[in-house]
């Protein structure tokens, strides 16, 4: 499992990748990519718990749909989900608006296919 995780990642930049769209901050990639690349997913997951602790009600992604799109909807679509879900849900909700700030549209639809 290890020699196709590398395969996929060689250099082992996928979670610092996620916290970085996660977050936004290229402080939160550097930071996971300051730990050895088997430690880098827990990095992550301490990034987003450090959120969700600032975040307690868990609205961030929410909030951001309704300021993106100004739809009382899009709050509501990512307030529906686990809190864990939000940020996925988000991200759903600007694609399908067509906003794909990290040019990541073909390889997400490539990666539902495969």
């Amino acid at each position: 499992e290890i020699k196709r995780e590398v395969g996929e990642d060689p250099h082992c930049t996928r979670f610092a990748d996620d916290a970085l769209q996660f977050s936004g901050s290229q402080s939160d990639y550097d930071r996971v990519m300051a730990v050895t690349c088997w430690q880098r997913q827990a990095e992550y997951r301490k990034i987003e718990l450090e959120a969700l602790q600032g975040d307690p009600h868990c609205t961030r992604w929410a909030y951001d749909a309704f300021q993106s799109m100004g739809s009382q909807d899009d709050y509501d679509r990512v307030m529906a989900v686990p809190c864990v879900a939000r940020h996925a849900e988000y991200s759903k909700i600007n694609l399908e608006a067509g906003k794909d700030p990290r040019c990541t549209k073909w390889a997400d639809a490539a990666f539902q296919i495969g």
